[in-house]
C-alpha cells in the first residue's frame, strides 16, 4: 500500500485534469487485476484554473498561499486588515469520472474515497491514503468471496471532493 502511495503521490491531481485521469486509470486498472467490473460514472462540471498565483498580505506583509477553496479555521484576536488577489478563470465542459464496481446483493457496505488533490499538492493524506486502503478492502474482499457479513460491496473512487460548490445532481 505504501508503494501506491508513494506513486500516486508524485503529483498534483485536480479533478478534471489529465493528471487526474491518469490516476483514474491507475485504480481502475488495479480493479481489474483483482477480477472487478468497474464503470465510469462521466460528470460534466465547471471548473477553474488559476492563471496567477494569489498574493494575500495580513497587517501589510505578504504571505506565501496556494490556490485552494477550502481554509482553515482558528481564533485571530485584535484587528487583522487581509488584501488578496487571484486571477483565475472558469473553465466549461470539464469532466471528471467516478469509478464504481458495483455487486447485486440487497444489503451491501459501500465503501469510497475520492483520488483527486487540491491543486499543487501531492495529496498523499488528502486522500491518496484513502484510495489505496480502497484497494487493499478490495482485496481482501476478493479473497473471502463477498463473506462480509452476507453483504455486498460496492467500492467507489470518485472525483471533484474540492469542488463542493461544483458537485452535480449525478453524484
Amino acid at each position: 500500500m505504501l508503494k501506491l502511495i508513494k506513486e500516486i503521490s508524485k503529483m498534483s491531481r485536480v479533478a478534471g485534469t489529465k493528471q487526474c485521469n491518469l490516476i483514474r486509470d491507475v485504480f481502475t486498472k488495479k480493479l481489474k487485476a483483482l477480477g472487478y467490473k468497474t464503470k465510469f460514472q462521466r460528470i460534466s462540471f465547471i471548473g477553474w484554473k488559476v492563471i496567477e498565483k494569489p498574493e494575500i498580505k495580513i497587517n501589510g506583509e505578504s504571505v506565501k498561499v496556494l490556490p485552494v477553496l477550502w481554509s482553515g479555521s482558528g481564533k485571530i484576536q485584535g484587528i487583522l486588515k487581509v488584501e488578496a488577489s487571484i486571477q483565475s478563470k472558469f473553465i466549461k465542459d470539464q469532466h471528471i469520472y467516478n469509478i464504481i464496481t458495483k455487486n447485486n446483493s440487497k444489503k451491501k457496505i459501500v465503501v469510497c474515497a475520492h483520488y483527486d488533490s487540491i491543486l499543487n499538492s501531492p495529496g498523499a493524506n488528502d486522500n491518496v491514503s484513502g484510495v489505496s486502503a480502497l484497494i487493499e478492502v478490495a482485496k481482501i474482499n476478493k479473497n473471502i468471496q463477498y463473506i462480509f457479513y452476507k453483504k455486498g460491496i460496492d467500492i467507489i473512487h470518485f472525483s471533484s471532493s474540492p469542488y463542493k460548490f461544483c458537485h452535480t445532481p449525478q453524484q
